[in-house]
């Protein structure tokens, strides 16, 4: 009996992806919601998934590429909540996952209290 791995093949579900960038959205300051809604970049020939509580992610060849749509907590500085995003979700995705995040595009549409 030969006791050899011969590799394999492993495959992320993208609700799995979509997954670990909400909680990571989620877990900036300044982030009070994520959004539904469809008015995201276009990827060519990149699978994409539907827009679902604020997030739109598209794979290709295991790159990972991001929309995402928040509500922002009023009086917080807006550019350091999305770079804060930006870089919580590229992280934790990573570790999670083994999977790059080359681009992560925060749409902050509102202010919240």
């Amino acid at each position: 009996m030969d006791n050899t791995f011969t590799g394999g093949r492993v495959k992320i579900a993208n609700t799995i992806i979509e997954k670990v960038v909400r909680e990571a959205a989620m877990e900036v300051t300044g982030v009070a919601e994520l959004l539904p809604g469809h008015d995201f970049v276009s990827y060519d020939k990149f699978t994409t998934t539907d827009t679902m509580k604020g997030v739109k992610i598209a794979t290709k060849d295991g790159q990972v590429r991001i929309d995402l749509r928040l509500i922002a907590h009023n009086a917080e500085d807006l550019t350091k909540i999305a770079e804060s995003a930006q870089r919580n979700i590229t992280e934790k995705l990573h570790v999670i996952t083994g999977l790059r995040a080359v681009e992560v595009n925060v749409f902050i549409e509102g202010l919240k209290g």
